[in-house]
Order: structure tokens, then sequence, then C-alpha cells
């Protein structure tokens, strides 16, 4: 008797065991169904900005600049929109001006301080002309970017309207013969290229 109980008390824990194996794999796949049950599916659409920027509407991003019977003393004007043709922010607007391989050079761009000098001013609308000049009839902004010889390369554009994509920058482009320009000015020329880079803003988290 005794070694017949013996025999069966291990086969009824073994039962119990696995009859707990069977309930924890059903609870198991009732959860996993449930989560299933509840998911939604989610589309993420990216897309990338661009960077465009135009001038006088156009999209180009260099003009050529002139005069001509330019005496010491004497100034001229000339006006330009620069225009955010893309689809995002810029981080900065900047000038370079430069004689172009080729192109006419001499003491005019070479000479820093009797030389031609340059200074930019911005009008919150489109400038009117008057006569040879040009005014503005809304908020003017002098020297948006430092004045100086007209020969500089990486020129920051200060606080331009056409950070933002639709903006537009209305600027008045002076260049100066110094008043005290000498003989050896006379009869020179020069051709200057002025050049405007956009650069992206920076990168952000969305």
């Amino acid at each position: 008797m005794t070694h017949s109980a013996h025999l069966q008390r291990p086969h009824d824990r073994a039962l119990v065991y696995l009859m707990g194996v069977m309930l924890m794999v059903m609870v198991a796949g009732a959860a996993t169904w449930a989560i299933n049950a509840n998911a939604h599916q989610v589309t993420n659409s990216f897309t990338s900005g661009t960077v465009s920027l135009g001038v006088n509407g156009a999209k180009m991003d260099a003009v050529t600049l002139g005069a001509s019977g330019m005496l010491p003393g004497d100034r001229t004007e000339r006006v330009l929109s620069i225009d955010n043709l893309g689809g995002t922010e810029w981080s900065e607007l900047v000038m370079t001006t430069y004689v172009a391989s080729g192109d006419d050079s001499s003491v005019l761009d070479t000479d820093p301080d009797l030389g031609l000098q340059m200074s930019v001013d911005r009008c919150s609308l489109p400038w009117q002309a008057n006569g040879a000049s040009f005014v503005c009839t809304g908020s003017l902004t002098s020297n948006v970017a430092a004045a100086g010889p007209v020969v500089r390369a990486h020129v920051p554009i200060v606080a331009s309207p056409a950070m933002v994509p639709d903006g537009h920058d209305f600027l008045r482009i002076t260049t100066a013969l110094p008043a005290n320009a000498g003989n050896e000015f006379l009869g020179q020329r020069t051709s200057l290229t002025m050049r405007f880079t956009a650069v992206q803003r920076t990168a952000s988290t969305h």
C-alpha cells in the first residue's frame, strides 16, 4: 500500500504543472489579440525645403553694376529687390562684390580708400525714382550692409525681410568716388559683379 501511494503523487504534480502552462499560453494569446485589435495605422509624410534666391523677381543671384563719366565726388544709385522664391527660411543673406574674370579692373576697384565706395540702404516699400536718384516712401534703414570699398566678400545684409518665404528686400546700392580721388583715377574703367548668397536656416526639430 505504501509503495502504490508513492507512484501516484509525482503523476498528480505533473498534471497540475501542465495545466498551468496551458493557462499561461492561453492568457498570452488573448493579450496579443487585444493589442492587435486596437492598433491603428499611421502614415507619416516628409518633404524637404527649397532655398531659392531671386533678384528683381527673376531666379538669379548676381547683377552687374556700372556707370560712366564719374568724377571725384560723384555718386550713382541702383535699386534692386532680393526675393525669397523658395519654401524655407534663410539664416543669413550675404553680399559679395568682385571683378569677374575677363572684366575690366583698375585703381577704381583696387584702391580701398580712394577707389569706389559702396553703401546699401533698405526701404520697406519699392524705391521710387526721382531723376537720377531714388527716394523711400516707406521706412528707411541705412547701411544694412557695412559701407566700404566696392570689392568685398561675404558682407551680411542685416535683418533682411527676404529671410522668410515670399519675402522681399528692397535695396538701394550707392556707389561713390571720393572727392579727394586724384588725377590717377581719371579715365579709368571697372566692371563689378554683385552676388547675393542665401544661407539655409539652421536645423530644427519638428
